[in-house]
């Protein structure tokens, strides 16, 4: 309770919060559907800044594709 000018008073704010709560399930549905999409593509996907730092790779996809490449390797060393 509050005082004013000698009278006790209840103050009380409040504030809509559907839009903000739609809109946070629409970002994580969007983040949902993109991992998704990310997860199960079968090309390799690398995303990287303007500086060419990686900023998310497929981890899984750089691992077969790495031992592809061992794998070639260790055949031109044998030839």
């Amino acid at each position: 309770m509050l005082l004013l000018e000698g009278q006790k008073v209840i103050s009380s704010t409040w504030r809509d919060i559907t839009e903000l709560n739609r809109s946070k399930k629409e970002i994580e549905s969007g983040t949902i559907d993109w991992e998704i999409t990310f997860n199960s593509s079968t090309d390799l996907i690398v995303i990287m800044d303007k500086d060419l730092n990686i900023i998310l790779r497929d981890v899984t996809k750089c691992k077969q594709i790495e031992k592809k490449d061992k794998a070639k390797i260790k055949n031109l060393e044998k030839n």
